[in-house]
């Protein structure tokens, strides 16, 4: 009574060679004041970028991954929530919603 339960709704359509798709993740802190890291193990020969979106969709940051450990900062931010996209290989691998206090 009165516990919600998160989850989440993925569909895949027709990804080939999906060997990459084993990819370890993890980005903190959120919710966040200023930077945010994103830990990404790095796939060989595959390039990684990631770019954040505002609520309307608009794309306001991106950049390149080029290690592990990816710090992003978002200090000049207003207080909303963001949306950052992982791509690898010009697919989008994954999506985390991001809120700044």
């Amino acid at each position: 009574q009165g516990v919600q339960q998160p989850y989440e709704i993925s569909i895949v359509t027709a990804i080939e060679n999906t060997e990459w798709i084993n990819l370890k993740y993890k980005i903190y802190p959120n919710p966040t004041i200023g930077a945010l890291n994103l830990i990404i193990q790095p796939s060989e020969n595959k390039k990684m970028l990631y770019q954040i979106y505002d609520q309307n969709g608009s794309l306001i940051l991106d950049g390149n991954i080029v290690s592990g450990k990816t710090e992003i900062s978002l200090e000049s931010f207003s207080s909303s929530i963001y949306f950052l996209k992982v791509i690898v290989d010009n697919t989008e691998f994954k999506v985390f919603k991001i809120i700044k206090r």
